[in-house]
């Protein structure tokens, strides 16, 4: 029991992690957070066998308060993603205009290929 408990804390501390990095979502943070959460699932598939059929008040309060990170997770994760979906609505009326019904305008993006060797 104390080994699932104490997983179970890890993958909570993971993503409070993700949490406190996404406060200052710039786009390498955004990278970064996205290999915190990565392992954090990753701990809590390994995890999730081993919740089955234990119950405990410890368990309940860590599984509470993953839960609780989770939902601050979830709105932080949305909160930078509306707010660069605003730049790029900024970026695409300024660089093609505006259509007929308002909106900003579709802009061809040219591709960049970098090549190492």
């Amino acid at each position: 029991m104390t080994d699932v408990l104490e997983r179970l804390a890890g993958v909570r501390q993971a993503v409070e992690r993700a949490c406190q990095l996404l406060l200052n979502p710039t786009p390498g943070i955004l990278r970064q957070c996205t290999g915190v959460l990565d392992g954090a699932v990753a701990e809590l598939s390994r995890t999730r066998e081993k919740l089955r059929d234990r119950s405990s008040p410890e368990l309940l309060t860590e599984t509470r308060q993953l839960h609780s990170a989770l939902h601050l997770t979830r709105e932080l994760l949305n909160n930078a993603a509306f707010y660069y979906a605003g730049w790029d609505r900024i970026q695409r009326a300024m660089v093609g205009g505006y259509t007929g019904h308002g909106e900003a305008a579709a802009v061809a993006v040219a591709g960049t290929l970098q090549v190492e060797g």
